[in-house]
């Protein structure tokens, strides 16, 4: 991913590692329509993307069930692709993200040991 020009991805971790490698991405998914159905009464959500959840706004196109398509995921990605200024925007906002969750883990497990230790 950190290589990569653009990502075309399902919802889940895959999107939140892409952000921390502050790839552009497109997000598809589709499942069972039964448990689709199911989802949008059970959760009450606008977004299904991790990027999305923590911006609190639509950051990467998110393409689910019938939106969820060849042609429209290849209409969605290829922006990322040929624009510098989207994919330098999303990668701006991909960093402020990454500082917000960021949470110190190697300070916090070193902490641990010490007062352990002690």
């Amino acid at each position: 991913m950190v290589a990569s020009d653009a990502a075309l991805l399902a919802s889940g971790t895959a999107a939140l590692e892409c952000m921390l490698a502050k790839c552009p991405m497109v997000v598809g998914y589709r499942m069972k329509p039964f448990t689709f159905w199911l989802a949008k009464r059970l959760v009450k959500t606008e977004y299904v993307s991790l990027p999305n959840l923590l911006a609190g706004r639509e950051l990467v196109k998110e393409l689910l069930q019938e939106e969820c398509e060849p042609q429209k995921l290849a209409e969605a990605l290829l922006p990322l692709l040929a624009n510098g200024k989207t994919s330098h925007a999303m990668h701006d906002t991909f960093r402020e993200l990454h500082q917000q969750i960021r949470c110190n883990a190697d300070e916090q497990a070193a902490d641990a040991v010490l007062e352990l230790a002690q």
